[in-house]
Order: structure tokens, then C-alpha cells, then sequence
């Protein structure tokens, strides 16, 4: 029966494996992304999606999911998503001049629940009317959409309540040069915040030195 199961699991991880995402691995466009993603470690970043893109003055690829670059990086305790464009150029905006689109991903943690998070948006150029913005939500736990502009560069921090393993985070993502104006949009940004890996690792230890006592015991 052991070695059934022992069979089991292995055929299972061999499956998993076949079909799982790849890594990330810096810029990667919106639609090589897709349904599939990619992972940090054992977190999984999925289901990219652009809808409502619209833009005026400025080439279609400045919001095709082709052109819309996303990057996935992680910084002890901080995953880091930031969008970009293919060609700097689409996104450099003066009078009359906008682009907005909603970008849309799921977050599925592989250790450690999502403590809080958080947006900001990079821009230069920016002058009279125009404007740059990113209000972010997620599906779960939220506590307040984070909103960040051409005023307030980057939000406050939301905590989770409770914190989450998974939940599709939505991204409204405007920037308009308005009717005297001008702006370049350089990156829109969310910050996930997990804890710290010692919180985890003492947890971690705690669940190993109960197994072991529970294994003594028999």
C-alpha cells in the first residue's frame, strides 16, 4: 500500500511539473503571460488580462497586450509587479494626447499569506493638465483601493483583513495630457508584502519540533 501511494505521488509531481508555469523572468508581455503565468519561488502570478483599453493621439500599442510589459521581481519580504511599456515613446503624452486601460492577474501564494499591499506610478514631463493615475483593488481581504497619481506618486499601505493566499488583483491605469498639458508615463506598480522569512522559518521550526516529539511519542 506504501509503495502504491509512494507511486501515486510521484506520477502527480511528474504531471504537475509538465504542466506547470515557467519562471518569471523579467519584462514579458501581457499576452506571453496570459492564463499561465509564471512563478516567484512557489508564488504564482496568473490569469493576466487587459479589457477597456482606449487611446487617443498615441499608436495602438500603447495599451496591446502584445506592448504592455509586465515585470515580477521579489525583494525579501516584497513581491514588486510593474507595468511598462515595449516602447517608451507610447506613453509620452502632450496636449489632447491619453491612453487607459484595465489590467487584470491573479496572486496565489506559496508560503506565507499576504500581509498588505500597495501602488505607486513613475512619471517625468509632467506639466499643466496633465495627469497619470493607478487605483488598484483586490478581490479579497481588502481593506481600501490603493490609489496612487501625478500628486501622490505612491499610496498608502492597506493591510489585508485577514491576510490572503489568493485573490485576483484588478488595476485601473489612466494618463491623459488633458487640454494644455503634457506627461510621460514611465510605470505603474504594485507592491505585495509578505511576512518576514524569520517569522516563517520559527513557525517552520515549530511544526518540525512537534512532528518530532509527536514521532518520539509513538
Amino acid at each position: 500500500m506504501r509503495k502504491f501511494l509512494f507511486a501515486m505521488v510521484g506520477i502527480l509531481l511528474v504531471a504537475s511539473m509538465a504542466t506547470a508555469a515557467p519562471m518569471c523572468s523579467g519584462p514579458t508581455s501581457v499576452t506571453s503571460l496570459g492564463a499561465t503565468g509564471c512563478f516567484i519561488g512557489a508564488t504564482l502570478f496568473s490569469n493576466f488580462s487587459i479589457s477597456g483599453a482606449n487611446v487617443i493621439g498615441k499608436p495602438a500599442s500603447a495599451v496591446d497586450p502584445n506592448s504592455v510589459l509586465v515585470n515580477i521581481s521579489y525583494s525579501s519580504p516584497v513581491f514588486t509587479v510593474a507595468t511598462t511599456p515595449t516602447t517608451a515613446t507610447d506613453w509620452q503624452l502632450t496636449s489632447n494626447q491619453q491612453f487607459s486601460f484595465v489590467l487584470t492577474y491573479t496572486v496565489t501564494a506559496g508560503g506565507s499569506d499576504f500581509a498588505s499591499y500597495q501602488s505607486a506610478v513613475s512619471f517625468s514631463n509632467q506639466s499643466g493638465t496633465g495627469s497619470i493615475s493607478l487605483v488598484k483593488s483586490v478581490s479579497s481581504g481588502s481593506t481600501g483601493s490603493a490609489g496612487a497619481d501625478q500628486v501622490n506618486p505612491t499610496s498608502a499601505v492597506f493591510a489585508f483583513s485577514p491576510s490572503q493566499s489568493t485573490f485576483v488583483v484588478t488595476d485601473n491605469i489612466q494618463a491623459n495630457g488633458g487640454t494644455n498639458g503634457t506627461v510621460n508615463a514611465l510605470s505603474f506598480t504594485n507592491v505585495f508584502t509578505t511576512p518576514e522569512p524569520a517569522t516563517t522559518m520559527l513557525i517552520g521550526s515549530g511544526l518540525l519540533s512537534l512532528a518530532m516529539f509527536l514521532r518520539r511519542r509513538r
